[in-house]
């Protein structure tokens, strides 16, 4: 009888100890998930920011481009 109710306490306790570890992993694994979505949040804002800023490099540097292709090409013209 006591072997039956120490075998019994004993299956109680390993049920709980399982229990907790599950709700821990699956804890564990919801902070994984979220942690992995900040990040691709964050990377995707980020990489969002770099083509802003290389449009605007662009745009602002676009009227450049013609001015000193033309200063080149005096250049070339009046050396030969």
């Amino acid at each position: 009888m006591i072997t039956g109710l120490l075998y019994c306490h004993l299956f109680t306790l390993q049920y709980a100890a399982v229990q907790a570890l599950s709700k821990a992993l699956l804890d564990l694994r919801a902070d994984m998930v979220s942690q992995a979505q900040s990040e691709v949040l964050a990377n995707a804002e980020q990489a969002a920011a770099e083509i802003n800023v290389q449009r605007l490099v662009e745009k602002r540097t676009k009227e450049l481009q013609v001015p000193f292709m033309l200063i080149i090409f005096l250049q070339c013209t009046c050396l030969s």
